[in-house]
This record gives structure tokens, sequence and C-alpha cells, in this order.
């Protein structure tokens, strides 16, 4: 029996250099003196699942989590209320509601993409053989981040992340065939200061060859 090992990088991340602020921000949570929020756990944690419908499905739970969770901080009369009933959709919580209590709008371009990622998720819970596909689940966790990301700079709670806005991407090189990482500008400057690496998620499988 004769195996191959096929090697892939599922996703690209970064992990920027920790400062004073956030090494004192991690401290409080090893103390106990500030929580980490559950929706930014369960985010993290989906990326252990590897069944692609539980990790889509986690995914967006933990966005759904998330917008409760800041709901009951900065309105918390409101978060009361959101626990003691069927709360609304989190598109409507993100929509007219959002706009009325912030005098603000949510990015209308992310509150599209959530939709749509909900729509799929609904699809999976509702009918069992969907099943998400590698594009769709790296979509939909770029989404549920950017949301959670910005719903953290409203919130002023020590976990907004400035770079968490930009793309990365593997963009082919034709004369070699093979990949290169593609960052914003201000990716790329970020990691030639110093103040961010790249990381990577590999998947590995073994082929049996007859």
């Amino acid at each position: 029996m004769n195996l191959d090992l096929m090697v892939s990088v599922s996703s690209i991340n970064f992990h920027p250099k920790i400062e004073q602020k956030e090494a004192d921000l991690l401290i409080s949570h090893i103390n106990g003196k500030n929580e980490l929020p559950l929706a930014l756990i369960l985010l993290k944690r989906s990326k252990l699942i590897h069944d692609e419908r539980s990790k889509f499905v986690s995914i967006i739970t933990a966005c759904e989590i998330g917008v409760k969770e800041f709901y009951s901080k900065k309105i918390p009369e409101l978060g009361l209320l959101l626990d003691e009933m069927t709360s609304p959709p989190v598109v409507k919580l993100l929509g007219s509601l959002f706009k009325k209590y912030f005098e603000e709008t949510f990015p209308k371009e992310l509150r599209s993409k959530l939709e749509k990622m909900i729509e799929i998720r609904n699809s999976i819970v509702h009918r069992s053989a969907i099943k998400p596909t590698h594009t769709e689940l790296l979509s939909c966790y770029v989404v549920v981040l950017k949301t959670l990301n910005f719903l953290n700079k409203k919130s002023d709670n020590g976990f907004y992340n400035e770079y968490y806005d930009e793309e990365v991407s593997f963009e082919p090189i034709e004369s070699t065939g093979q990949l290169q990482i593609n960052g914003s500008d201000k990716l790329n400057k970020a990691v030639e200061e110093g103040k961010i690496i790249y990381g990577f998620d590999i998947n590995s499988e073994y082929i049996i060859n007859d």
C-alpha cells in the first residue's frame, strides 16, 4: 500500500505583536478581573471543529451570541428583554434597531453578507444533506469576525483590532505555479514594521494509491 501525504493551507491569519495595552488586558482576564466575550471564545473554538456543517453553525452561533452580548453591555434593559423573549433575527438587530439606539448605520455590505451566511446556516439546519464549501466556511468566519470586531470597537471593550478589516489571500505565480501571500498595503506595512506576523492553518491527509 502506497500513501501520498497531501498538504494544503486551509486559512491564513496573522498575529499582532503584543503591546503593553494588550498585555494588561490579557493579565486582567487571567486574574479574573475581566471576562472574555463568549462570542470570541466560541468563534475561536469553531476552528477546532472538523465537520463542515457543525463548524458553519458554530460560527453563526458565535455571531448571534456576540450581538446579544453587545446589546446587553450597551443597553442592559434591552439585553434583559432579549433574554426573556424570542429575540429578533441578528440582521434586524443590526438594522433599524442599531440605527435607532446608536444613531449610526451598521455597515450595509457587511450586514448583507451576514444575512447570506445565516441563510446558508438555516439551510444546513433544516436540510442536513447540505454541506458548506470551504470557500463558504472561510467567508462565514471572516464576516462574523468583522461583525464582532465592529461591535467591539463600538463597545470600546479592548478587543477591537484594526487589522481585522484587512484582506489576505493567496495569488498564483504563473511562471512557477506556486502561490504567494497577497495582503493589503496596510498589512504589508505592518509586517515590514514587525507589528504583525503571518500564520497558517494546515490541512493534511493521506491518499491511498494502489
